[in-house]
């Protein structure tokens, strides 16, 4: 499934707006309810003459059922199926929220910073998940009817700067990435990134490209779920020469279910 929620940013003169896509990919499996009520669901449904639900001891663990045939995987051309009572018994499902609106504000002339976040919460059982993060073009974003965009950020090495540099010849736009399930390279010692294990927004600042940037790596956490959230930070260099206009940039979120 595909979601787009546009981010607006306003501005009057040498300002920083314009709208932002943010694309999510969420796969996972559909299940057809049998029936269903204001009060319940019944995902699937067996008729059996007995069997036992878990059987376990310390060598072996059983899910039986007595009156039905299972099978493993069946396959053709033009399908594939998991037929019999057990080949269906767990569902697998990842869920997202967060997204929204996102306002970074006014950027009046050089020297200037706007900034804001936004935040994602993925609750899933499956084993495992990844949050990648990219532009769509480079750099990301650029001024409406052309002449003029913001830099990607680089940062002064491999990692990711602990703090935001803005230089005095440039304008740039970067992104800092903190949350519970954040990925080594965005976690910090206080002093350096990709090193420690602390995690915080105004932190570890790199800049989007055309490639997927793993920034999220989870495993299955419902029913509580996992928030990563995302600072994006734009600013005018002291001595830059940014033409007056609007600006916008297409981000694109995946989040794939492992």
């Amino acid at each position: 499934m595909f979601f787009r929620i546009m981010v607006n940013k306003i501005s009057k003169a040498i300002f920083l707006f314009g709208g932002c896509f943010l694309l999510f990919i969420f796969l996972f499996q559909i299940a057809q309810a049998d029936m269903e009520s204001a009060n319940y669901r019944i995902i699937f449904d067996s008729v059996n003459v007995g069997g036992l639900d878990y059987g376990s001891s310390a060598n072996y663990s059983l899910r039986d059922s007595i009156g039905q045939l299972s099978s493993d995987l069946a396959t053709s051309t033009n399908y594939q199926i998991l037929a019999g009572y057990r080949q269906a018994y767990e569902d697998s499902f990842i869920t997202v929220s967060g997204g929204g609106h996102l306002a970074l504000g006014n950027l009046s002339g050089p020297g200037a910073i706007a900034e804001g976040d936004i935040y994602w919460k993925v609750t899933t059982n499956f084993n495992n998940y990844n949050l990648s993060i990219k532009g769509s073009a480079s750099p990301v974003l650029q001024r409406i009817g052309g002449g003029g965009s913001f830099l990607d950020y680089t940062p002064a090495s491999s990692d990711p700067d602990y703090e935001f540099i803005l230089p005095s010849t440039d304008s740039v736009f970067a992104f800092s990435p903190a949350g519970s399930d954040i990925v080594s390279k965005y976690l910090h010692n206080n002093i350096i990134c990709n090193s420690g294990s602390n995690s915080s927004l105004d932190n570890c600042w790199n800049g989007l490209s055309t490639s997927n940037e793993l920034i999220s790596s989870g495993s299955s956490n419902y029913p509580t779920g996992a928030t990563t959230t995302i600072n994006f930070k734009a600013g005018i260099g002291l001595e830059a020469d940014l033409a007056s206009g609007d600006y916008q940039g297409v981000v694109l979120v995946t989040i794939l279910p492992l």
